[in-house]
């Protein structure tokens, strides 16, 4: 892998000598070989790690899509558009070096956290699930979370195909009394509907029973991920699709890949991608028809590559030559207003706009409608400058590591463990650099305030080995 890596930035290395363009790839491929020096720096390198999921959105959005812009290759939307801006590749070069050292003060930061050696488990990870107990919460879990999709789909006007993928949810422009209501008190509870479905699988696979796409098992999962899937859906957050499914696969995957078929999960899997690139298609066009919605490569390219997901190095360029001029220093405001996130908007409505994203695609891309995440990178430049583009990469990376080693070697028998490493420290490394350090945040504590009751009550606790 490394020397393929290698391979392609020395290639592209002599291309910058003749074409300018190639410093997209040429940035990017270096940025991927950076995240990948945890993949290799030890034998046994676990795969299901919250760094895999880092490098691979690297892999996705630096490497792939960095190579595509050199190639000057367009998706639905022109490169110009999406990332340039008008600008030349000499715009790029120093932004690009400094993003270039800041993933590498964060891939350092994991691997010193990494080799520091966790102290004491967490009680409610040391226990063994009581069958009626699950088989209890997973039902009330699925209907809370129904219930509240049904509460959000009217508060937002229904369901229908005109409106189906539609993003008529998202906060837009800057000023709050303008804004669409977010209803994050529904999403939040809806969250539940993807804990029934993470704690069936762990007690299936805790006890060895056997699933498959068309056993009674199988159909009682699909049924409950379906349900899962219904509010990210209609409120068109593809990225949770995609995470609902992971999650489940990562839990199944820590307590006996046995008792899932690979078929079965790669089932799963298709079914996510599908969704999502009928997602991908229908909120561009706003079909009416879900049946004209285009589930092909050229969607999924649109949906993982050719977009700003993922946290994309042009994005953060424009972050860092923005500040302090157009986008004046924060000093943490950004990462602190994740704090009055759950004060629903109802009983609030001059509550300021939380996420940054909004900022961002309107300073920079001049879009009022919609936001574009300012990522970990980005966000620690624009809140500190120099200084938090150097400290808060490293200190992420360390809280990442120690966090993931703290509870893995609990996940193989436990199931709480198995289900909070899945559901939360997974995806925390995507979240940082996709979305930015007060959401990553935020989506921990958010997550933890669910599972921690019902992992308690589902679970007969055990003092945890010395």
């Amino acid at each position: 892998m490394l020397s393929i890596q290698a391979t392609l930035i020395v290639a592209l290395g002599v291309a910058y000598m003749f074409h300018d363009a190639a410093i997209y790839g040429l940035a990017g491929w270096v940025g991927c070989l950076l995240v990948s020096l945890p993949l290799v720096s030890k034998r046994g390198y676990p795969i299901l790690s919250p760094w895999t999921l880092v490098a691979i959105s690297f892999y996705l959005s630096y490497g792939i899509r960095g190579t595509l812009m050199t190639l000057g290759v367009d998706g639905t939307r022109s490169l110009q558009s999406l990332y340039f801006l008008g600008n030349g590749e000499d715009y790029f070069a120093h932004p690009f070096m400094l993003i270039l050292l800041s993933v590498g003060l964060f891939t350092f930061g994991y691997l010193l956290g990494d080799r520091i050696k966790p102290s004491k488990i967490p009680t409610i990870l040391t226990g063994t699930f009581t069958p009626g107990r699950v088989t209890l919460t997973v039902i009330a879990c699925a209907g809370i979370g129904f219930l509240s999709f049904v509460a959000f789909a009217e508060a937002t006007g229904g369901v229908s195909l005109a409106q189906l993928s539609a993003k008529r949810t998202l906060v837009g422009g800057l000023d709050p009394s303008a804004s669409y209501a977010s209803h994050g008190e529904y999403r939040f509870l809806n969250s539940l509907s993807s804990v029934a479905l993470w704690l069936q699988l762990a007690h299936y696979a805790q006890a060895r029973r056997r699933v498959a796409l068309f056993n009674a098992r199988g159909i009682w999962i699909l049924v409950l991920l379906l349900n899962a899937c219904l509010l990210p859906i209609i409120a068109s957050t593809r990225a949770d699709i995609a995470f609902i499914v992971l999650t489940g696969v990562a839990v199944c995957w820590c307590l006996g890949r046995e008792s899932i078929h690979w078929s079965t999960a790669v089932g799963w899997v298709a079914i996510a991608l599908g969704i999502i690139a009928a997602m991908t298609t229908l909120r561009g066009a706003q079909r009416t028809d879900i049946s004209g919605a285009d589930v092909s490569f050229g969607a999924f390219v649109d949906a993982f590559i050719l977009t700003r997901t993922f946290g994309d190095m042009p994005s953060t360029a424009h972050i860092i030559s923005a500040a302090p001029e157009r986008l004046p220093y924060e000093n943490g405001s950004t990462i602190a207003a994740w704090l009055l996130a759950p004060v629903p908007r109802a009983l609030w409505p001059e509550k300021p706009v939380i996420s940054a994203g909004p900022e961002i695609a309107a300073v920079i891309y001049g879009n009022d409608r919609t936001g574009v995440p300012p990522g970990m990178f980005g966000e620690s430049y624009w809140n500190f400058g120099m200084a938090g583009l150097l400290a808060i990469p490293l200190l992420c990376g360390l809280a990442m590591a120690l966090a993931y080693n703290g509870i893995a070697q609990r996940a193989t028998s436990n199931p709480g463990a198995a289900i909070v490493i899945s559901a939360v420290v997974l995806r925390v490394g995507v979240d940082l650099t996709s979305n930015g350090v007060g959401y990553a945040a935020y989506q921990v504590v958010s997550m933890l305030v669910l599972l921690l009751p019902v992992l308690w009550f589902t679970q007969v606790r055990h003092d945890p080995a010395p």
